[in-house]
């Protein structure tokens, strides 16, 4: 009755978070010439996400493990049950499969000689997946760019461009529920709808090399890089607990802190394209990263199998 003395309510939750995400890709691609110059394309991502997530809580009683109350010492009742435990591990997992975010281009050559090729294209990607599943950025796409390539058996490439993203709940508040304090300090939680925010802009940039070794295979090597603007960033920080008497004092505790900035993000790759037959052509990537920056795993393989039709 009468609620916990305020001084317990400055115990403290310390939780160790660990997530685990598993992704898997299948694209469809397909192009198609409209004329000499320009040609069509979509690509449709068929995706598998598996995502399980376990959280280790502890309670620190920085208050004390007892209290007085009408001259009655009982015990600090912050606990996880009624068997007084101060420590307790939540866990959960999913998966879906589902379409992706759909992607379609249209490509047209700006200049071309035997030795030299400059083509502009336009990249329009379809808020197509769910968001909520993480099948989709749940956001439209725009992307312009530049691509330019010479040689024959040895073709050095370059690509420029940039994306603007619209409006995804990933980027807002994917539950709508809004926890906050009135005049008095009591806690009040608010449930709605989910809220969207900005993905943030992305500038891309690439080069590499493609080199013929023999006449079914051909070698390359590419640098993958992309700057990331206002994007969302989490920082490993530290607060301080009340030193109340009777307690533990003050206690200096790790915790992470939310906030936007501009970085960028570096891959590499390497792969072999192997004509098997006529116009069936496997390649094979390795996509690893080069830095620490953004949430990606170290070694991404790709395999793919195309055909060409017609002349």
């Amino acid at each position: 009755p009468g609620g916990i003395p305020e001084p317990y309510e400055a115990d403290v939750i310390r939780t160790t978070n660990n997530v685990n995400l598993n992704m898997d890709q299948t694209m469809l691609y397909g192009t198609v010439g409209i004329t000499d110059r320009i040609d069509f394309s979509v690509a449709i991502p068929i995706v598998s996400v598996r995502m399980g997530a376990s959280s280790n809580a502890q309670i620190i009683q920085v208050s004390g493990p007892t209290f007085v109350a009408n001259g009655v010492t009982i015990p600090n009742p912050h606990e996880f049950n009624a068997a007084g435990a101060q420590t307790n591990t939540y866990s959960s997992s999913g998966s879906a499969t589902g379409i992706g975010d759909v992607t379609f281009r249209i490509k047209g050559g700006i200049f071309q000689t035997e030795k030299f090729r400059v083509a502009a294209a336009l990249d329009i990607r379809a808020a197509s997946g769910d968001a909520r599943k993480f099948l989709g950025s749940g956001a439209t796409g725009i992307k312009p760019f530049i691509a330019v390539s010479a040689g024959k058996r040895y073709s050095p490439h370059v690509n420029l461009g940039y994306q603007w993203n619209g409006q995804s709940i990933l980027a807002g508040n994917i539950t709508g529920t809004v926890v906050s304090e009135d005049s008095s300090g009591n806690v009040i939680i608010q449930n709605g709808p989910a809220t969207k925010g900005s993905l943030p802009g992305q500038f891309f940039y690439s080069f590499g090399v493609d080199l013929g070794v023999t006449r079914k295979l051909t070698f390359a090597a590419d640098y993958l890089g992309q700057s990331l603007f206002n994007a969302p960033r989490v920082a490993q920080s530290s607060f301080v607990t009340q030193n109340i008497p009777g307690g533990t004092g003050a206690i200096t505790l790790p915790t992470i802190t939310g906030s936007k900035d501009n970085f960028t993000v570096n891959n590499g790759a390497i792969g072999v394209k192997y004509n098997l037959f006529g116009r069936l052509l496997l390649t094979g990537d390795l996509l690893f990263r080069l830095d620490n920056n953004g949430l990606r795993q170290n070694v991404t393989p790709l395999v793919a199998l195309s055909y060409a039709f017609g002349q």
